[in-house]
Formats: C-alpha cells, structure tokens, sequence
C-alpha cells in the first residue's frame, strides 16, 4: 500500500469518524412566508465547536434526507446555530420537512465546514440574491466588529424576503433593491463602481452568479477577487450532467473491492447505493460539495460547480452526483 493511498483512506477515515450533533430548536421564527429561521442549540447543553463566516452544516432529516445549510448568526456567538430555510412546494420535500420542525423538536447535525471563507481584503462586497444572503450575514458580523470596509447590496423578489436583512449588523451599509418593484440591481454598472482592492462574495440565482464569475479577470487586474457560494446549478452543470455521447464506464469501490458499470444515463451515485453504499450527499446537481470523494486512480470528468479550476486539474476529488470518468475510462474511487 503506498503512502499516497495510506493517507486518503486515513482522511477518510477521519472524516466518518467525526461525530454529528444532536440539536434541538430551540426558537422557530417565520421571517416571511416563505422562510423561517431556526435556532439550534446542542440537546444536553454540550458545548458548540466555534465556526467561521461562510460555514454550513448538514441536517439528517427523517427518511434518509439530508440538506446542507449556511450558518447565519453571529459567528462569535457559539451558543446556538441559526439557520434560515426558503420554503419550496416544487422541491425534492427537504425545505417542506425543514418548515414543518418545531420548538423542541431534535435533529442531528454535522459540524460546521466551511468552503466559502472570508479572506483579508480592504474592501468588500457582500452580494446577495434572496436566501443567498444566510452566508454573508455572518461576513457581515465579523467585518463590521473588525472595522473593515464594506458594503452588502441584497436583490429579493419582494419586500417581504428582505426582512432577512434584519439579521445584519447595525452597522452594515445595505442596499436593498426588490425586484418586484422595478428596482434590479444593475451588475455592470456595480462592478464598474468597485474601488480596487474589493473582495466580492455572492450567493444566489445561478443567473446572478454566472454574470459576478464573470467578473473575476477584471477585479484580480484592480487587486480584487470574486467567490461564488451557489445554492442551485448553473444552466451549464445541469445541462451537462448527461449529454449525447456520454459512454458506460467501470467504477471500483476501493474499500469493498466491488466493480460497477455506470451506464450512460446513470449517474456514480446511483449505482453506489445500488450496491447498498452510503453516500452522503444534499443538492445531488454538482454544487454543494457534500458528495466529493477521492480519486485513487483515473480520470475524472468534471460536470460540477463546485471545484476550483485547480482542484479541477489535480483530478484528487470528484463529485459524484454527476461527474464522469473521462474518455470512458475506469476510475478507482475511496468509497
């Protein structure tokens, strides 16, 4: 066994040893009609491991469901996770059985990751689009304490989702534009405005999203930077996760031994829990990272939103709710 493989499989291990949380809500609040906030507070009074703006956890949910949402509080307030849920009656039922939890009911949680982390910057943009705003009200929190510069411009269909701008800092400058009432935020004329130097993060409609990526040549030549948190598929991933040509391709389980054939409109995912596999995952559409699993050997063809250009490159990890192997060829996955 060589060391590379040696250290994967303790990674791994690491990981599914790390405990879950059972927590309990301990306040319902119904922000709109469509969106509620919970608060959630470790059942046994334990003590709640610190997080960082930009951390998510994973809800377990009864019948296997499992939904990944931002922590949105104060981050330097530990006593309680404060989550918020959109409501969608079009949805896979997560959001409707997050709505449907009440005061002292209990849900076991992961501990917080954070894959959208706030980095040094003179200046910041806060850009959110409706529900878009949970990890940015956190930012907002710490650079307002630290005294940093910025400022949060949050688009919502109408006035009544823009009460979740209620959880930011007093001291936040916010910008308000609602949709409904002709007000849009106009991107080009936001980034033309940019002082050098900014750090934009933006969360929300993958059409807003696709436009601020966008941006990034432009902002790294005036000493800035983009980061994008989506919490649904760009048009390209889910138009990509099964095109004309896609081939069947053998996948091997490195911790079973076992060999699968994935078809050609079957997804890496699907034939491991075939095979009785547990396979954590929540968005199942490439962009919320809780499916990513090592690559020991092949090559990876990536169709997910969540990758980095380079982590792309590396081939090290792939999403398997709708990669690929490349060229049809056969992968070895630590699963």
């Amino acid at each position: 066994m060589t060391m590379e493989l040696l250290d994967r499989m303790t990674t791994e291990a690491e990981r599914a040893a790390q405990p879950s949380l059972t927590m309990v809500v301990s306040r319902r609040a119904q922000i709109s009609p469509r969106i509620v906030a919970l608060d959630l507070v470790p059942d046994g009074g334990a003590t709640l491991p610190a997080w960082e703006p930009g951390a998510h956890i994973v809800v377990h949910l009864p019948g296997g469901l499992e939904r990944q949402y931002s922590l949105c509080g104060d981050p330097d307030d530990i006593g309680s996770y404060r989550i918020a849920i959109l409501r969608e009656d079009d949805g896979r039922g997560g959001s409707i059985a997050m709505h449907a939890l009440a005061e002292g009911d209990t849900v076991d949680v992961t501990l917080p990751r954070n894959t959208f982390p706030l980095e040094d910057s003179e200046s910041s943009l806060l850009l959110a689009g409706g529900i878009g705003i949970t990890p940015l009200i956190p930012m907002a929190w710490r650079l307002a304490r630290e005294g940093t510069d910025f400022r949060v411009v949050f688009a919502v269909r109408d006035a009544e989702d823009a009460r979740l701008a209620r959880m930011l800092p007093s001291q936040a400058e916010v910008d308000i534009r609602i949709s409904g009432e002709g007000n849009r935020v106009d991107l080009p004329a936001l980034v033309k405005e940019l002082p050098a130097n900014t750090a934009v993060y933006a969360c929300g409609p993958s059409r807003m999203l696709d436009e601020v990526a966008s941006w990034g040549f432009e902002l790294q030549r005036r000493g800035g930077a983009v980061h994008v948190e989506r919490f649904e598929a760009s048009a390209e991933t889910l138009a990509g996760i099964h095109v004309a040509g896609d081939t069947e391709f053998r996948v091997t389980f490195s911790r079973s031994g076992d060999t699968v054939t994935v078809g050609a409109t079957e997804t890496i995912m699907e034939c491991a829990r075939k095979l009785g596999k547990i396979v954590e995952s929540s968005c199942e559409e490439g962009y919320c990272g809780t499916c990513e699993t090592d690559v020991i050997s092949g090559t990876p063809d990536h169709r997910d939103d969540f990758l980095s250009d380079d982590e792309r490159a590396s081939g090290e990890t792939m999403m398997i709710c709708v990669s690929r192997a490349a060229g049809g060829g056969d992968l070895v996955l630590d699963l």
